[in-house]
């Protein structure tokens, strides 16, 4: 079973890298849950400077082996909700596609910044929230 993203070895093999740092401290109690269900994750490279253009300011483009990468990420988000509670009616469920790059914001924090967009819904935003 992998537990994060993969990338190439000197050998030229895929080996899994960590899916979360391990000075992460846990998530106490999360405000709200949902489920990614037929997910697909697409991803090109791109020239750091291309990508560094479209971000906000104080925002610097994260370079794996000297590039930029930008992912395209559609998939279904079901079940949105509050714990311990049932998952949001009529709103809930839906399509959902997310543009997202890599980045690092502060000092040394890693992040991924992202555009979301809903199927049939209008919002659009740069949310930068840390990941792995």
């Amino acid at each position: 079973m992998m537990n994060g993203p993969l990338r190439p070895s000197d050998a030229g093999v895929l080996e899994p890298l960590p899916a979360r740092p391990p000075n992460l401290e846990p998530i106490g109690r999360p405000i709200m849950i949902q489920r990614w269900t037929d997910v697909v994750f697409l991803h090109w490279s791109y020239e750091p400077a291309v990508v560094q253009r479209l971000l906000p300011a104080g925002v610097t483009v994260d370079q794996l082996d000297g590039r930029a990468w930008v992912g395209l990420v559609p998939f279904r988000m079901e079940r949105l909700g509050f714990p311990g509670l049932a998952p949001l009616p009529f709103v809930g469920t839906f399509p959902e596609v997310n543009v997202r790059t890599y980045v690092r914001a502060g000092v040394g924090g890693r992040c991924g910044s992202s555009r979301s967009t809903s199927t049939g819904c209008s919002r659009c935003s740069w949310p930068v929230a840390p990941t792995t």
